[in-house]
């Protein structure tokens, strides 16, 4: 099969990962502050990592960490001192940055494995007639 036929291109796939951390966002707003929800904003930055570019994972993954300093800021989480808030959140984007970094890392030294996530879904995988 040829790659024409590929559901999720890496355009699709992009737009598709800013829809979840959008998701993510909102629910990590509207839960408020008290609710931990770092784990989800793995979920686009791996998608990205394996299905993206290198600049678009890493774009993900800033993006979630901004996403996340939002989130606290209109849910009225508010540090005692702003040099806190601007550790947490630094820190926090940067654990996003190097889990970018290893799927990237994954992507590219496991070629078999990449290949086949590249490929991505095709149109007609799950036909059982």
């Amino acid at each position: 099969m040829g790659d024409d036929k590929s559901i999720l291109t890496p355009k699709s796939t992009f737009i598709l990962t800013i829809f979840i951390t959008l998701i993510v966002f909102v629910i990590d707003w509207l839960t408020g502050y008290e609710l931990q929800f770092f784990v989800f904003y793995f979920i686009p930055i791996g998608v990205a990592g394996l299905r993206c570019t290198p600049a678009t994972t890493y774009f993900i993954a800033i993006l979630s960490g901004i996403s996340w300093l939002v989130s606290d800021w209109l849910s009225g989480y508010q540090f005692k001192y702003l040099p806190y808030e601007i550790w947490n959140n630094t820190i926090r984007t940067i654990a996003f940055l190097v889990l970018a970094f290893a799927f990237i890392k994954i992507k590219h030294y496991c070629p078999v494995n990449s290949r086949i996530i590249s490929a991505g879904p095709r149109r007609g995988d799950l036909d059982f007639a």
